[in-house]
């Protein structure tokens, strides 16, 4: 496959103060109820997904050195919204750069979620899956009033809402159209990101067993579209929605108590085998307004977990 060099771009300066980050968005909807999918038919421009074997992916950050980083500026390589015809589908790239004097790698994976959250609650816009599993819709009844930079706002301003520490936010983003080269430009980039992505993983790797922690977590993200949810991470079991791992939960879930995440105490472990845990029980039976009563952590078949 031929690499073709990304062109430089134009670079876009995006509102720094806090109370300026959705300024100029006022028609726009931002937030959960707003998530949902964009049918065939219903879709002004389409990016990455199964049209392009997925060769598409949402790249996010950390940067040590903060420094080099510009807040608030987005470089868009390729057309903005207005400049493509109705019902256009392209591969794509999208790059968010953060850092700052207290953000750690630890904090990180709120990073990567609030992008993805910040993108997904965006009136008109579908997301779907994430890293390299991407799929992006924008609806043809919201064109009128949406841009890409206003896309790279919302998310800019979502991640500064949720990662308070995130001092430092540049963005880029690469549609590739057919004249740029389409999917030879972002293949190249897109293995170097999953290089990155293993790299960092390795990092987040954690040898701890279920029975040497006390609590475990809790997740009623997908309640947006499943109301009776609720999901249980432990450190052998991450979701199977890949949302966050185990040692991401517990940070989650101390930045923002009041959020999505949240701590369940073991308990009584009733039977090690079946992964049964009164804590867990009472937990799901709370959160999923009593729909389910028993949970097997470690059962596919025998009260699974809601997801």
């Amino acid at each position: 496959m031929p690499i073709v060099k990304v062109p430089e771009g134009r670079v876009i300066e995006l509102p720094l103060e806090p109370h300026r980050f959705y300024e100029g968005m006022e028609d726009v909807g931002i937030g959960p109820r707003f998530g949902g999918h964009i049918r065939k038919g219903d879709w002004y421009l389409e990016l990455g997904g199964p049209r392009f074997n997925y060769t598409s992916f949402l790249f996010a950050e950390f940067v040590e050195d903060y420094d080099q980083l510009t807040d608030g500026k987005f470089t868009l390589v390729g057309p903005e919204l207005n400049e493509v015809p109705e019902e256009s589908s392209f591969p794509f790239a999208y790059y968010i750069r953060v850092g700052g004097p207290a953000l750690t790698i630890e904090y990180f994976p709120m990073v990567e979620r609030s992008m993805t959250m910040g993108l997904g609650w965006i009136e008109g816009v579908m997301v779907i899956g994430a890293r390299s599993q991407v799929w992006v819709r924008v609806a043809k009844k919201v064109v009128h009033k949406m841009t890409l930079k206003k896309i790279a706002q919302a998310a800019r301003g979502m991640i500064k809402s949720l990662v308070l520490t995130a001092d430092r936010i540049e963005q880029k983003m690469i549609i590739a159209t057919p004249e740029m080269g389409g999917v030879n430009v972002i293949a190249p980039l897109m293995e170097q990101a999953k290089k990155d992505w293993e790299a960092y993983d390795a990092t987040r790797a954690t040898t701890v067993t279920d029975e040497e922690v006390d609590t475990f977590y809790g997740c009623t993200i997908c309640r947006l579209i499943a109301p009776t949810h609720v999901c249980i991470c432990a450190p052998e079991r991450a979701p199977y929605c890949g949302f966050l791992e185990y040692t991401a939960m517990k940070v989650f879930a101390e930045v923002d108590p009041a959020g999505f995440i949240f701590p369940v105490e073991k308990e009584e472990m009733k039977d090690a085998v079946r992964g049964w845990y009164s804590g867990v029980d009472k937990a799901v039976y709370e959160k999923s307004s009593g729909r389910t009563r028993k949970v097997y952590l470690n059962s596919c078949i025998q009260y699974p977990t809601t997801n």
